[in-house]
């Protein structure tokens, strides 16, 4: 006679087949998308010094690519259901601004953020302060075609005059459901229809 395996223990062993699968199939997916970002800046003559691809918040459909150039940062997403490979990926471009850092960039606080977000930041003015944000994390965009001086960065810091002290700034998202939906829309490419 031999023993039925119980329940749990088939449960338990589906659990993990699953589990298997779902991360090859990240794995699978964050190749290819990053490829596909790899072969979409070359064939739209962007050089890059460095680049990221990582997968949206809740998701492995949804990839986002952030590419550092000299002066710039250039961020793009790509839906694996939603977009057509063939279609050129539009990458969004944002300033660096490193002009901003000229008078503060031997900063304790300034080089801790260079540091921290391995190149991947960049300096804004906004209103009388001097914010500088690490664009590796994402952003949130209330629509889709908001320039992105109106985004706003997970993780953003204000930078005063005073090398030590370093102040996350607090992001006011007011409308959550319209940064969802953008998120929607990019995930199920209708972001490319008019």
């Amino acid at each position: 006679l031999v023993p039925r395996p119980s329940i749990a223990r088939r449960a338990n062993q589906a659990g993990i087949v699953i589990s298997c699968m779902y991360a090859l199939f990240s794995l699978g997916a964050h190749t290819y998308a990053d490829q596909l970002f790899k072969r979409h800046l070359a064939d739209q003559g962007l050089t890059v010094q460095d680049s990221i691809t990582g997968a949206t918040p809740f998701n492995t459909l949804l990839w986002r690519h952030v590419a550092l150039t000299k002066t710039d940062i250039l961020v793009g997403y790509f839906s694996i259901i939603g977009d057509d490979p063939q279609h050129p990926v539009r990458f969004d471009r944002v300033p660096r601004n490193q002009h901003l850092l000229d008078n503060i960039k031997t900063q304790r606080n300034v080089r801790a953020i260079q540091w921290f977000s391995k190149g991947f930041w960049i300096a804004q003015e906004k209103g009388d302060q001097l914010v500088m944000s690490d664009l590796r994390f994402g952003e949130f965009r209330q629509h889709d075609t908001d320039p992105p001086d109106q985004w706003q960065y997970i993780f953003a810091w204000q930078i005063s005059s005073d090398p030590d002290v370093l102040v996350q700034q607090v992001q006011d998202i007011r409308d959550t459901g319209a940064a969802f939906r953008s998120l929607w829309r990019r995930l199920s490419g209708k972001h490319l229809q008019p």
